[in-house]
């Protein structure tokens, strides 16, 4: 790819992402929600604070131990990368820890691209061998591209060991959380991670001021509150223009789930189309959601700026929404469906680095060892620590994770109003889904937002033809694309 700088200004496109802890908990289908019947309770029940980081992990597995190569690179070499970290904490961390990166190995030269995250830009890059040689993306936006043959199979450079409790010590310096490790897992090792996220309630403490409801039941009646005190909308979420990352959690919550275990799509359903009348419900019905929104940043624009209530993101934007509202922020986990008694379950996954194969990136092989201790560095104790310490990200690396937690804890944060906010970050991973990192993902997000666009926005089919729809797409592309199970 061209280079254009050392560094390069990118248009941040959202997608797919994101994040993950050790124990999550896959939400069970109880009974379907219906909107002709629902009368919601006058009372408000709100979610008790956190005061312990809910964090646990198994009894026998205690992480990954990662061993790289250590290459030495004796001869001048440049390597390409593709980064789209989120604006302010993020990229002043990728900053840090690149400039850190560059005086450990001066014979290697980074110029850093332009891209979107899990840029559908990739591709096509490979095919013409022009690809950059590291990518930051998701683990389960790379699986796809792993099976297409554009990532590097780090499995046959990268020794990567799991550590159990009954283990020498000696180890515990180099473990990752396995499931974030585990997002970067098909058939072979594919990346490498860096965090692990999902998504929240963001919430503005004006408008909530005995904490946020933890049932919809009692979350309806106080945005209607807030709506009639304050006149404001007190929701700003565009379904169909996020492609189905934050939706899945109100799908799970509704009692479904994308595949079964046979890897069959799973959208046309009736927990598909009462998640989708829900929001039609909150939008057009209830005047409780901004209506006619296009884009993830007009939601944050009107957050930012107090003219909503609260907002579906995760803890790579945490940054700005602690410099636009200081102390008003708040954060929790996403409510319980009343209806179903399920909870919204939001995708818990991983970011992390990718290195593109030579036939994707032409890449040589001292270029590929650059690469390799690009990533080895950019994921190391201080590198993951550093994307805490300045965006607040959740660390997938065990130690970098253990000093974010006695930070938190130890009350060192900075500032202090920003510890319950990630406490609420934390309670979230009790009830989140895995992410699944099937290549057959791939087909997930553009078919929901092309039937969810049709529902929503042009309100030309029904909730149910826009599940069916949904499906549909996923295993027409699956079958001709030779993925179907």
């Amino acid at each position: 790819m061209a280079s254009k700088g050392k560094k390069i200004n990118m248009n941040y496109v959202w997608a797919i992402v994101a994040v993950i802890v050790v124990i999550v908990i896959i939400v069970a289908v109880v009974e379907l929600y219906h909107p002709s019947t629902y009368v919601p309770p006058t009372t408000p029940v709100t979610t008790p604070p956190v005061t312990t980081p809910p964090v646990t992990t198994p009894s026998s597995v205690v992480g990954y131990a990662f061993e790289f190569p250590n290459y030495s690179i004796s001869v001048p070499v440049t390597i390409t990368v593709s980064e789209s970290f989120a604006p302010g904490g993020e990229t002043k961390a990728f900053d840090a820890d690149l400039a850190a990166f560059e005086k450990a190995y001066p014979n290697i030269n980074v110029i850093v691209e332009n891209s979107s995250f899990a840029s559908s830009n990739i591709p096509t890059y490979a095919k013409a061998g022009d690809a950059p040689d590291v990518v930051y993306d998701s683990g389960d936006s790379a699986s796809a591209w792993f099976t297409g043959g554009i990532l590097l199979n780090l499995s046959k450079y990268i020794n990567v060991v799991p550590i159990y409790s009954n283990q020498p010590s000696q180890l515990y310096s180099d473990q990752f959380l396995p499931v974030a490790v585990r997002d970067f897992e098909y058939n072979g090792l594919y990346g490498v991670p860096i965090n692990y996220n999902y998504i929240v309630v963001f919430y503005n403490k004006k408008f909530f001021p005995n904490g946020f409801p933890n049932t919809t039941a009692s979350l309806i009646p106080t945005l209607q509150s807030i709506k009639k005190t304050y006149g404001i909308t007190p929701v700003a979420y565009s379904t169909p223009s996020e492609y189905g990352y934050r939706f899945a959690a109100w799908f799970a919550g509704f009692g479904g789930q994308v595949f079964n275990s046979q890897g069959i799509p799973q959208l046309n359903s009736t927990a598909m189309a009462n998640a989708l009348t829900f929001w039609n419900n909150m939008t057009n019905v209830w005047g409780l959601n901004v209506p006619g929104l296009t884009s993830p940043g007009q939601e944050q624009s009107l957050f930012e700026a107090n003219k909503t209530a609260m907002i579906f993101d995760g803890p790579w934007d945490l940054s700005t929404y602690v410099s636009a509202l200081g102390s008003n922020l708040g954060a929790a986990p996403l409510p319980m469906v009343s209806s179903t008694g399920d909870y919204a379950s939001p995708f818990v996954g991983s970011n992390g680095w990718v290195i593109t194969s030579p036939q994707a990136s032409g890449a040589s092989q001292t270029q590929i060892e650059a690469a390799l201790l690009f990533v080895n560095f950019m994921t190391n104790n201080q590198s993951e620590f550093t994307f805490f310490n300045d965006a607040y990200d959740l660390p997938s690396r065990m130690t970098a994770y253990d000093a974010a937690m006695n930070e938190l804890n130890s009350g060192k944060i900075s500032p202090s109003y920003v510890d319950p906010v990630i406490e609420g970050i934390l309670a979230q991973a009790k009830t989140g889904q895995p992410m699944p990192n099937l290549p057959q993902m791939a087909f997930y997000w553009n078919g929901f937002h092309e039937y969810a666009s049709e529902y929503f926005t042009n309100h030309s089919i029904s909730a149910s033809a826009a599940a069916a729809g949904m499906e549909n797409y996923m295993i027409t592309n699956m079958k001709s694309s030779g993925e179907m199970p």
